[in-house]
């Protein structure tokens, strides 16, 4: 680990691995990626596309310069579209309010949370129930205090705990508790 101030500004990140992909569909813009090492898979949630579609990569790659392939899910068509307000409120950005835009999976390997510009949303499974099956169940919407760019998020080892920022200045550190959190 390394100790919060101790790089300077010309050091630089050494790459670890690369991980040589494309779609079994064809390109998408893709911002949510998670990793969940309970299934063994990395997920990735399309960006722009109507409703947005789960892909799954396995965690484990195969040897040399081979190209994986994302195998599709699910599409999500759970989480809300933006409403007039949202439109109304914010004409450039209002139609975008419910585009992912960062994702996570819980240690325990059995909670996913997708964040949009607007909320967050809390997926569930059972234990041996697949990813894709469990994006196909109504999540638990999590509403938000008003961000900027709502861009990135992430459990906190306890399961429970939330915490999300944004990509523009002021770039706030959300901490929610999940236990806190009305059911929608």
């Amino acid at each position: 680990m390394i100790a919060a101030g101790s790089l300077s500004p010309n050091q630089t990140a050494v790459l670890e691995e690369r991980i040589r992909f494309i779609y079994e569909d064809g390109s998408h813009d893709c911002e949510s990626v998670a990793v969940d090492l309970s299934s063994g898979q990395i997920l990735l949630l399309s960006k722009r596309d109507m409703p947005p579609a789960l892909y799954a990569l396995p965690l484990v790659m195969q040897t040399g310069d081979t190209v994986q392939v994302a195998r599709r899910l699910t599409s999500i068509s759970v989480i809300p579209q933006p409403t007039f307000k949202d439109i109304m409120e914010d004409p450039k950005f209002g139609p975008y309010r419910s585009q992912p835009t960062a994702m996570d999976v819980s240690p325990d390997g059995l909670k996913a949370v997708v964040l949009t510009y607007k909320n967050a949303y809390l997926f569930q499974r059972t234990a041996g129930e697949n990813w894709g099956d469990a994006f196909k169940k109504p999540p638990q919407m999590i509403q938000l205090p008003k961000l900027r760019q709502a861009e990135a998020l992430c459990f906190a080892a306890d399961t429970r705990t939330l915490f999300i920022t944004s990509e523009k200045h002021p770039a706030p550190l959300l901490r929610l508790d999940l236990t806190k959190c009305p059911a929608s």
